[in-house]
């Protein structure tokens, strides 16, 4: 009896002592990032780390769930913090990996991890080696496949590797309807915003989390304001190829029948309430809003546009390939 009594003990000093590092390694990054010279690598490499795998492990004493939640919670604490300010996200990952090491069946962790980490937190890496972990131990997931083949084409620009994930997901029981015709017809970073839409419209469905909710919509309405933009160079560069010269506004184009009906029906206008302008001289496109394009390196090239009335130009449209995931 006396035995079980220390032992608990020893388990409720460990869980504390954990607790504190955290709070305290979490308490330094945000001390970090305030100080004025934080951007010193000597001052960086000098901070506070949260606890090491196997320091956390070897603590747990068999506790591994509880600690899990615990670290779970300072993580989407972290998130959250850093959402709304600086959007530093440095010791995501970590966290990530520290609560998917101790709770390796919760499949929140990877849905949570395998998107932020790349969409907000611009580390792709760092994702697929979550999602690695994810497939492993959720081998019949299409959706892991899918994720982690969505990251490769459109962060890595891995066409290979994306595309065999993309098939396998489609192969794999109860795959979405979407997937398999992605995996019919092959994607690649050159699809551009479209297959975005596509991505970030099923990630929401599928966020329970509010900051994270708000910085894929964030995203989604980035890509539509992308997708504005590309639609009008595809239909500028379509115009030049058959008339030998640049149009001289939207409204020529328009004439011509190469915008989409979403766009024209908008007044040209972008999902932040701007409007697109086409310079005649130039061909540059732009918008009154001044947003700046998306950070999403897309392989841009010069394709022929898709049929003018099949675009989808606003989070409200209900065209099945941009629909989303269920």
């Amino acid at each position: 009896m006396i035995h079980l009594v220390i032992r608990k003990a020893l388990i409720t000093v460990s869980l504390a002592c954990l607790a504190l590092l955290c709070g305290l390694a979490l308490q330094q990054v945000e001390s970090q990032r305030r100080a004025p010279n934080s951007s010193d690598p000597e001052q960086r490499a000098a901070s506070l780390y949260l606890p090491q795998k196997e320091a956390v492990l070897f603590a747990s004493m068999g506790y591994r769930n509880a600690l899990a939640h615990l670290i779970w919670f300072k993580a989407i604490s972290y998130f959250g913090a850093e959402y709304r300010g600086a959007k530093n996200y440095r010791w995501l990952s970590h966290m990530c990996e520290l609560v998917s090491d101790l709770s390796p069946r919760s499949e929140h962790v990877y849905r949570f991890c395998g998107t932020m980490l790349a969409w907000e937190g611009q580390q792709p890496e760092m994702s697929i080696k979550i999602l690695d972990k994810a497939i492993t131990e959720f081998p019949e997931s299409w959706y892991f496949l899918y994720l982690r083949g969505f990251t490769y084409l459109y962060f890595l620009h891995d066409d290979e590797h994306g595309n065999a994930d993309i098939v396998a997901s489609a192969q794999k029981p109860g795959a979405h309807p979407i997937v398999i015709r992605l995996a019919a017809k092959g994607i690649s970073a050159s699809h551009g915003p479209e297959s975005a839409i596509t991505f970030l419209r099923g990630a929401i469905k599928m966020t329970d989390d509010p900051s994270a909710h708000k910085a894929l919509q964030s995203k989604l309405t980035e890509s539509y304001y992308e997708l504005g933009f590309e639609l009008i160079e595809r239909a500028s560069a379509q115009f030049k190829a058959s008339s030998g010269s640049l149009p001289g506004s939207l409204k020529e184009l328009e004439t011509a029948g190469l915008l989409p009906k979403e766009l024209v029906n908008q007044n040209y206008g972008d999902p932040y309430g701007g409007h697109y302008a086409l310079n005649p001289s130039t061909g540059e496109v732009t918008s009154t809003s001044r947003k700046p394009r998306s950070r999403v390196s897309w392989n841009r090239k010069a394709a022929p546009p898709k049929n003018p009335g099949s675009s989808s130009m606003s989070p409200s449209t209900t065209s099945a390939e941009s629909a989303g995931l269920q």
